[in-house]
């Protein structure tokens, strides 16, 4: 697995695991009171919205669109359902954070230079607010840098952008995979993903089966 792949999934963008279909999405509860309002304004998770993410290979020129759909089962947890695995994020007081690890995307309160474990080898931190950022999403203000730093045979960093009440933005990695043969170099990574269009998914048929426009 790339480093790229790694840090996006480490967000619960993308699975991390092999292959195998998605698991049947929980019943959806539009309306959570477990979700405090301060992780609600980080990362909103607003039910049956479909997320869809420009992804662009920065090395070999590959693009692409990654796309979720986002429900809430209850109790501040979160579920990220793709077309093979569903991420499931837990949304509490102290952050947001990634349910089955026990980890955390972002610790709240926001603080610029906060720092925390994010698993083996790896360390995240605030590295700036006040941020304004622009992508085919829309312009957004007040947004949050954080940076995760790795260590090992995969190695970089991995930049993630946060913006108030619209959630993850722009992610970008940056590193290099350990070569496998002792003379080969390693590998270079540079990926980008930034948000698209966020809105809610239009129901056509069986469940499972939607439809969103994407500009």
């Amino acid at each position: 697995m790339s480093f790229a792949r790694l840090a996006v999934c480490s967000v619960g963008l993308v699975a991390c695991g092999g292959p195998g279909p998605a698991a049947p999405p929980s019943p959806a509860t539009a309306v959570d009171p477990a979700i405090p309002a301060e992780a609600a304004r980080w990362f909103p998770a607003e039910d049956d919205v479909v997320l869809a993410f420009d992804t662009e290979d920065r090395v070999t020129g590959g693009r692409g669109v990654m796309m979720l759909r986002v429900r809430r089962v209850g109790g501040g947890r979160v579920e990220l359902v793709g077309p093979r695995r569903t991420e499931r994020l837990q949304l509490t007081a102290a952050g947001i954070m990634r349910d089955a690890e026990g980890s955390y995307l972002l610790r709240l309160p926001v603080t610029v230079g906060a720092t925390w474990p994010a698993g083996p080898n790896a360390s995240l931190s605030v590295a700036r607010a006040g941020l304004s950022i622009k992508v085919k999403a829309g312009e957004f203000d007040g947004c949050v840098e954080t940076v995760e730093r790795r260590v090992g045979a995969v190695s970089g960093t991995l930049t993630t952008t946060f913006c108030p009440n619209v959630g993850i933005v722009k992610i970008e990695t940056k590193g290099e995979a350990s070569a496998r043969g002792k003379e080969a170099a390693p590998t270079e990574i540079h990926e980008v993903v930034e948000l698209r269009s966020f809105q809610r998914a239009i129901d056509l048929g069986p469940p499972g089966v939607t439809q969103t426009e994407v500009k």
